[in-house]
């Protein structure tokens, strides 16, 4: 029998079919998938990308050999990404949740923090991080990990869920370009900020539709760990480089859509990326963060260092430098693509075709991509 690293290229690889369960769950947004797989050019199937080397990109839309609109994620990103989200998790559930619990007397079933979890997702979450510098692949594969969690498997299982629904967050994301038409638009850059906040905002709807399921928290969850991976990848990160929303205008927008009651831990657990970007690349020291008077709400915990961040924001980019292209002068390409946008969303949607089961393939390292169905899974 195989081992593990025989058939994955990075432990994150065994949790593909997981994912892909996660965007079938949207029922909503695979009926808008069969819609544009008929009117917009878009492929039904989409692919990891495997790189020997250092993060390049987190996840692309663009014409395959087909013509059609396809969208690529970069594994590497993904394996970046679950130990950003075994860190949160860890780190939320044991040296804040836990403690609150106990300190506002509602700890009723006793829990206990785990100091062994949390140092293990920071071992965790500092390989993670090597991944934007350079690549080894060894690395990963050093146990405990996903294909063998040993005494583990209970954070490990739960980060795989919240993984799993950050990845379906970022391909509706992607999808939502496609499904907005900004694919079909000839521009000097791939999107323009607007395009980005729309995106956002169509993908966080198609989200929205599964709020009151049972992985309706759990979905949640997703979208703010991609959020915070996204914050935590760099210094420069805050800034969206005149193509992207600057990441505290983009964090917001979409928390105020997460529709989170006032103790939810969501806002600590987002607090929790926020102040660890403030004390890596924001100039805030540990004695001064000391000093700060404690928080009646984990609202509060996100409120108070969401103003920090905004602040260094403020400073270091204080304009937003437009791009060159005239929005005006955007030409859509006539075949047949239908002109959508954000207000028109999920009331369009073709409720009475079957929807398709997007596929998903990994790149091989050499050798063409090879495209693969969910229906040609063995």
């Amino acid at each position: 029998m195989k081992e593990a690293k025989e058939i994955y290229y990075l432990p994150v690889e065994q949790l593909s079919d997981d994912a892909i369960q996660c965007i079938e769950k949207v029922v909503e947004l695979l009926d808008a998938i069969k819609d544009d797989c008929n009117i917009n050019n878009f492929s039904r199937r989409f692919t990891f990308i495997r790189e020997g080397k250092a993060i390049s990109d987190v996840a692309e839309i663009k014409k395959d050999s087909n013509g059609l609109n396809h969208i690529y994620i970069n594994e590497n990103f993904c394996q970046y990404l679950w130990s950003v989200c075994i860190y949160l998790n860890a780190y939320f559930e044991n040296v804040i949740h836990i403690p609150i619990m106990d300190a506002v007397g509602i700890n009723k079933y006793g829990y206990k923090p785990n100091l062994i979890d949390v140092e293990y997702a920071n071992d965790c979450f500092f390989r993670g991080r090597q991944l934007l510098h350079n690549f080894n692949r060894d690395v990963y594969w050093v146990t405990p990990n996903i294909c063998n969690p040993q005494q583990f498997e209970n954070i490990i299982s739960h980060t795989n869920g919240v993984y799993c629904a950050a990845i379906a967050f970022i391909y509706a994301h992607e999808f939502s370009h496609n499904y907005l038409g900004h694919t079909q638009i000839q521009q000097t850059f791939p999107h323009t900020i607007d395009d980005e906040i729309a995106a956002d905002d169509t993908a966080i709807s198609f989200i929205q539709t599964e709020y009151d399921s049972a992985w309706g928290n759990t979905y949640k969850a997703g979208v703010a760990t991609v959020l915070a991976a996204i914050l935590l990848m760099s210094e420069d990160s805050i800034s969206g480089d005149g193509t992207h929303p600057d990441m505290d205008v983009r964090i917001e927008n979409l928390v105020t859509k997460l529709e989170l009651h006032e103790m939810d831990p969501l806002w600590g657990y987002l607090g929790v990326a926020l102040r660890l970007w403030l004390l890596v690349f924001g100039g805030l020291s540990i004695e001064e963060d000391m000093q700060q008077p404690g928080f009646g709400s984990y609202k509060e915990i996100y409120l108070f260092y969401m103003e920090k961040l905004k602040t260094v924001r403020q400073q270091r980019y204080p304009k937003i430098v437009k791009p060159d292209w005239d929005y005006s002068k955007r030409e859509w390409v006539e075949q047949g693509v239908s002109k959508k946008n954000t207000t028109v969303g999920l009331e369009n949607f073709l409720k009475t075709i079957k929807h398709p089961n997007p596929g998903y393939t990994f790149a091989p390292r050499i050798g063409p991509i090879h495209l693969m169905r969910l229906s040609e899974r063995p």
